[in-house]
């Protein structure tokens, strides 16, 4: 009989979270200074941002969101993710990312920080973990969902291994162990 397809895909899947870990040992070896955890020390170069921005925005939650809403409302169902995510990345790109860089920011907190003080920089840092915490959860929902329907696993111990796996990585290595993993998700994803 062999392995079912579901079987391969669970395999693929634990494959993946494992290279995940070993690119987050790697990618410690790598680090020396903070600005290389936050920030890869600014080395990462046209295509590696660009894999990484790209699998971020265009990651499991749109692959799997964006369709049932595609599906079910057609193109109206997709206009927030991905194009209206895909729009504000190239405005981003055009208009901010530049200054950013020349003023040495390293979270776009500092850009307000700097710009109209503390007061703001902190209003800014709370509405941003307010709005990646809802991110971040979609993303850990989805992967969960995958190994929940591949594994049989109950979806919350799915989105608590995904969830370790991801804190693990992310921890180890900062964001050169988020960005090798984009790029490869991109490849895959095109």
């Amino acid at each position: 009989e062999g392995i079912s397809t579901g079987g391969m895909v669970l395999i693929g899947v634990s494959i993946y979270m494992l290279a995940m870990l070993v690119i987050g040992i790697w990618s410690a070896r790598q680090i020396n200074t903070t600005t290389d955890y936050i920030v890869a020390g600014r080395r990462l170069g046209l295509f590696y941002s660009t894999g990484t921005l790209f699998a971020t925005w265009f990651c499991a939650g749109t692959m799997m969101g964006s369709a049932a809403q595609s599906y079910l409302f057609g193109n109206q169902g997709a206009i927030f993710d991905p194009w209206g995510a895909g729009v504000c990345l190239i405005l981003a790109g055009l208009l901010f990312v530049r200054l950013m860089r020349r003023g040495g920011f390293i979270t776009l907190v500092d850009f307000f920080e700097i710009r109209y003080g503390q007061r703001m920089g902190f209003l800014a840092s709370l509405v941003l973990i307010v709005a990646e915490m809802g991110w971040v959860g979609s993303l850990l929902v989805a992967f969960g969902v995958v190994l929940h329907y591949f594994s049989g696993l109950p979806l919350a111990w799915g989105i608590i291994i995904s969830t370790v796996v991801v804190i693990a990585y992310t921890y180890l290595g900062g964001m050169w162990s988020v960005t090798i993993p984009d790029v490869y998700q991109m490849i895959l994803l095109i």
